[in-house]
């Protein structure tokens, strides 16, 4: 099953200009501008960030395309989807 509290720490990488995010704490979808201006927590161990949202200011942030990828090859498996490639 797909991990969104693992999902939404140390993700800084995944969140960055273009990627379409949202919360899974305030079920907010962010715009452009919202995940150009995220604001990261610095991690102690690693120094990689971890988003927090800007709506509720809770650090439950993740890469919408990353859960449904996760979803769906925990559903279908590998099978490669046309919509994989847009």
């Amino acid at each position: 099953m797909v991990n969104a509290s693992k999902l939404s720490f140390k993700n800084e990488h995944m969140l960055g200009e273009g990627a379409h995010v949202g919360c899974f704490y305030c079920v907010a979808k962010l715009s452009d501008s919202e995940v150009r201006d995220l604001k990261f927590h610095e991690e102690k161990s690693g120094g990689i960030g971890t988003g927090i949202c800007p709506r509720c200011g809770v650090d439950s942030l993740v890469n919408l395309r990353e859960v449904l990828s996760q979803f769906h090859e925990e559903k279908f498996g590998l099978v490669t989807c046309i919509a994989q490639h847009e």
